[in-house]
């Protein structure tokens, strides 16, 4: 008799439970909402998800998703300015950081890779940039795995100079490299042909990346093209992409103290880029841009003749001729 009773207690709770739920639904986002729950809007607010409140006031839904892009080559070539600049456009986000998902913590799963994106609308891409996936047959089928359809970028450099960048940069980051001259460099220990390849054959590693994708779903720029017209290259990305170009002229401004292009902090789209520039020039931090060593005509002549071959046959494979001196 007891459990008969205990039953229709249950049963009455439980309805009253599915009512409430109900109404709940029924003035989520009114503002009635206030009334049922006799609750301030300060409180309210803070109970509604973001999503549920763009929703209520008529903005595109924000959260967080997997990148539709990736740009995955090449280190020391302008792969973060390339970032930086694609970051400007209303309709791409970008994390801040390489998140090395899909060679370094794929384990961590999807959704991990998931929470490292910034929030974005659904009209928006999400761009990931890291480039030490383009050197990783393991990582480019992951990246396949994930998304077979998936657009992939590449920025690519004159050899002569990501050697100098290469160098510049362990310069600014290790202690042992502070007083090294760069021709003792590269010549140590009898490795001057290995380090000029491991700077100049992008090819087998954008082969790779061929024997997975289509080729047309990867597009391979410069960084001399970058640093000389910035505004055409990243009209030319954003085709790729399949977004319209919203860019005026005047987005970059050229700097003469620096000797390159950077953002117009006067252009209406700077604060999206605000987080990875110098707000008081535009420019990109100063760990990028470094000051490159000088080195003789003759030295210049022994990297070309080394980097020749491949770079002959890179061109050759992507029909693409980069104006690049010395070649």
């Amino acid at each position: 008799m007891i459990t008969g009773k205990f039953s229709k207690v249950s049963v009455i709770c439980g309805f009253v439970l599915l009512l409430g739920f109900f109404l709940l639904y029924r003035f989520y986002g009114s503002p009635k909402i206030n009334e049922v729950l006799k609750v301030s809007p300060v409180i309210m607010s803070k109970a509604i998800d973001s999503s549920r409140r763009n929703k209520v006031s008529g903005l595109p839904e924000k959260r967080r998703r997997l990148p539709k892009a990736l740009i995955i080559g090449f280190n020391k070539c302008g792969s973060s300015t390339l970032r930086t600049f694609l970051t400007i456009h209303p309709d791409v986000v970008t994390p801040s950081q390489e998140i090395r998902f899909f060679n370094d913590h794929y384990s961590k799963g999807l959704e991990w890779y998931r929470r490292q994106m910034p929030r974005s609308t659904s009209r928006q891409i999400t761009i990931e940039k890291t480039p030490g996936y383009i050197k990783s047959l393991k990582a480019l089928k992951r990246i396949y795995k994930f998304d077979p359809n998936i657009k992939l970028i590449a920025i690519i450099r004159n050899p002569v100079t990501r050697l100098l960048s290469k160098f510049a940069h362990f310069q600014a980051r290790k202690s042992s490299y502070a007083n090294m001259n760069f021709e003792k460099r590269l010549f140590r220990k009898g490795y001057f042909e290995e380090r000029v390849r491991k700077s100049s054959d992008y090819l087998s590693k954008v082969q790779l990346v061929y024997s997975l994708f289509p080729e047309d779903q990867l597009i391979i720029v410069s960084e001399e093209d970058l640093e000389a017209d910035p505004l055409s290259l990243i009209r030319r990305i954003l085709s790729f992409l399949g977004l319209r170009s919203t860019f005026s002229d005047d987005v970059f401004v050229f700097n003469e103290t620096k000797g390159f292009f950077c953002v117009n902090k006067t252009h209406p789209l700077f604060p999206s880029v605000r987080r990875f520039v110098n707000e008081t020039n535009g420019c990109m931090k100063d760990d990028k841009g470094r000051k490159h060593a000088e080195i003789s005509q003759d030295l210049i002549s022994k990297i070309v003749e080394e980097s020749r071959p491949y770079v002959e046959k890179l061109f050759h494979v992507i029909s693409v001729n980069f104006n690049w001196s010395y070649y």
